[in-house]
């Protein structure tokens, strides 16, 4: 599936993101079945594959609203590093204290992108 997000709302979070003073990328996310963290070997060869990023959601939503030419954006906390690109090894705890972290800005987020809609 090609282009499932689209470029205007990408185009409209940016700007949204920029407003706040929040930091947005681009990248591509691959999505993983979970609930685990994923083996270092395993993000070596997601790597090699072009993932930025790797999770246990968005997709699934995302491929079935795009069939139904619905327009998608994505938004991702990265809570993270993956295993093998740190020094230790994700834990549950550290993704539920990053969440809390940047929950705040991540709704700020939302709320700026909602209000730039037509």
């Amino acid at each position: 599936m090609n282009d499932a997000y689209a470029p205007a709302l990408r185009a409209l979070a940016h700007t949204a993101a920029s407003d706040i003073g929040l930091s947005l990328h681009d990248g591509i996310y691959l999505a993983v079945s979970g609930s685990n963290f994923e083996t270092p070997a395993e993000i070596r060869a997601f790597r090699t594959l072009g993932a930025d990023a790797v999770g246990m959601s968005t997709v699934p939503e995302v491929i079935i609203a795009a069939q139904h030419g619905m327009d998608v954006l994505g938004l991702s906390m990265i809570t993270n590093m993956a295993a093998g690109l740190a020094t230790d090894a994700p834990t549950a705890e550290e993704l539920h204290d990053a969440t809390a972290r940047t929950a705040e800005g991540m709704g700020r987020l939302i709320e700026g992108v909602l209000a730039k809609l037509d």
